[in-house]
């Protein structure tokens, strides 16, 4: 298959047609936010003329479908200011390929890609004789998809016409992702590649050739704004690897996140990512999930509350309100939720403090992804597990369950319109059940709220999901499950 070329042109100071562009000449950029879609402004590089014709209206690039990568278009977008001694400026990529680029007159170049998806080889993002990184392109990917088979490049050596040499088209430039948006870049992402979150909208960029084979050669971009809600989705990254559960670790100092994967013969890898955001501050702040293949998404955790899985992705529990969809695991569709209770503890005021200090889940305590990062959750707050709820108090372990001593702990509670188990952080869990009258826990219960209230007052009855299990076969054999699992996190 061979691709059409293309041109990016919306340009003034075009001098009428059949007419010689003279010396001097700059072409000026029409100064405007620019839509990828908008088949006005490109044109087939063959049929541009350097006589001054306008031309002719082409069609958009990156129709080439995902999957056959070295066929798609190669497009540029470069900033800068164009003269007539520069017009080969417009063969960027190579003399005689007509590879599509995009200038301007040291504006920003800035073109959106707002709906469908586009299929790109090679996308080079570079200036044109310009050092602010500001002035430097920008590709804005909103409720849209951007899949670079190739590689995004950061430099291309532009050859001039003959006599002139040669200067060089460099800096990089910014990938925007917003609005539920996903870009994938299949190859090489080369240094000053930023590809910015915008928002907290499930955004993902999934960055395929991540792999313990070619670290620092496969990703020298960066990474910014990454934030609760967005995603990092690294399909080549196994969860465990040479039984080692892979984890990531932030350090907000130098603003990065080191991924340590297993590798042969007991040894770990580690993978460093330049990565920035709002609200990254410390070594928890970074955590890894089991994807829906075979990989890792990494995803934040500053966010208040558990996160509760639902049909439009995971949502802190604080932000659940009623009527919410959540998704169930027993009932295996989805419920609304009908109530949140809520209540927070001064635990350095309660009389026998023991009864509300959380029980701390670790992240692959009862496997990969299982959660997928520490669960908090009351002593008696029931865990589903091989088919029965226990409670969590009742499969302390000292290492991968404990309880934590805190000053004071946010609780939340979600009822359904019916018992069912709910995956809050990855781990089955058990949903609000009313048994006794013990809204009087919550603030928001509607009656009096029980001043210290004794958590293992809370119990099941006859309307519970599952069997309530505190003894015997069925608690041994969860334990035995969580001990495993803390052996082998042990001797990673």
């Amino acid at each position: 298959m061979v691709a059409t070329s293309y041109l990016w042109f919306p340009v003034t100071g075009m001098p009428p047609a059949g007419s010689q562009i003279g010396a001097g000449t700059t072409l000026s950029w029409i100064p405007s936010a620019n839509n990828w879609y908008s088949g006005s402004d490109w044109a087939q590089t063959s049929q541009f003329s350097f006589t001054g014709a306008a031309p002719s209206t082409g069609t958009v690039p990156g129709t080439v479908p995902a999957g056959i990568p070295g066929t798609g278009d190669d497009a540029g977008l470069v900033a800068g200011a164009i003269s007539a001694s520069d017009l080969a400026f417009y063969n960027i990529f190579a003399p005689g390929r007509n590879d599509p680029t995009i200038e301007s007159n040291s504006l920003p170049v800035y073109v959106a890609i707002n709906t469908g998806t586009i299929y790109l080889n090679n996308l080079l993002l570079a200036g044109f004789g310009i050092d602010t990184p500001a002035l430097h392109p920008t590709l804005d990917v909103e409720g849209a998809t951007l899949f670079i088979s190739g590689n995004i490049l950061n430099t291309e050596s532009v050859t001039l016409p003959s006599g002139l040499g040669s200067t060089a088209a460099t800096g990089g430039g910014t990938i925007d992702v917003g609005s539920g948006g996903l870009v994938e870049a299949n190859g090489t992402v080369q240094a000053d590649i930023d590809f910015n979150f915008m928002d907290s909208s499930n955004d993902v960029v999934k960055l395929d050739n991540i792999n313990t084979g070619n670290i620092g050669a496969s990703f020298s971009g960066t990474i910014t704004d990454f934030g609760d809600g967005d995603t990092i989705w690294l399909p080549t990254i196994p969860l465990i690897s040479n039984g080692v559960t892979t984890t990531a670790t932030y350090d907000a100092g130098n603003g990065q996140v080191d991924l340590v994967v297993g590798g042969s013969g007991g040894s770990t890898i580690n993978i460093t990512i330049d990565l920035t955001g709002p609200s990254l501050t410390s070594a928890s702040s970074v955590l890894v999930k089991h994807d829906t293949t075979s990989g890792i998404d990494l995803v934040t955790c500053f966010a208040a509350g558990t996160r509760i899985a639902t049909p439009r992705g995971e949502v802190a529990v604080e932000d659940l309100r009623a009527g919410d969809l959540v998704e169930t695991e027993l009932g295996g569709t989805t419920e609304p939720v009908i109530w949140v209770g809520r209540r927070h503890l001064e635990c350095r005021r309660h009389p026998t403090p023991q009864h509300a200090w959380p029980i701390r889940i670790s992240a692959g305590a009862f496997g990969p992804g299982r959660p997928y990062r520490d669960l908090l959750v009351s002593p008696d707050h029931a865990i589903y597990a091989n088919d029965v709820l226990i409670p969590a108090k009742r499969l302390v372990n000292g290492t991968t369950i404990q309880q934590i001593a805190v000053d004071a702990i946010d609780y939340y509670h979600v009822e359904l319109s019916r018992h069912d188990v709910l995956l809050a952080n990855g781990l089955a869990v058990e949903s609000y059940l009313d048994v006794n009258d013990n809204r009087g826990f919550f603030a928001n219960g509607g009656g009096p709220v029980v001043l210290y209230p004794d958590l293992t007052a809370l119990a099941w009855e006859a309307n519970g999901c599952a069997p309530l299990v505190v003894t015997g076969p069925e608690l041994e054999a969860a334990r035995a499950v969580v001990e495993r699992f803390a052996a082998v996190q042990a001797a990673a």
